[in-house]
């Protein structure tokens, strides 16, 4: 995932969404950071968007496990509901 360029993710917010790739409801993890916007991954294929395009898919063996793997870890990590929209406007308000 982006996000570790200029320090890390700026807001991790997790939330149950419409897969565009599985074309059903699947958990899925976000960062936001400023000046690059939203970066979505979904836990059940591995894909990720950038603020509504679909990710570059890695030409490696093994990428959708790790990314799932990855996905994971985050998700655990991240806030939900009325806290990620809490954590995402002090964010916005101290980071421009």
């Amino acid at each position: 995932m982006s996000g570790a360029i200029c320090g890390g993710y700026g807001v991790l917010e997790r939330r149950i969404r419409d897969c565009p790739t599985e074309n059903a409801p699947r958990r899925m993890v976000g960062s936001f950071a400023a000046y690059y916007g939203w970066t979505i991954t979904c836990l059940g294929c591995g894909d990720r968007w950038q603020d509504g395009e679909r990710g570059e898919r890695p030409f490696a063996r093994g990428w959708r496990q790790r990314s799932i793997a990855h996905a994971e870890k985050l998700y655990a990590l991240a806030l939900s509901g009325a806290a990620a929209r809490s954590a995402l406007h002090k964010y916005v308000r101290t980071s421009l």
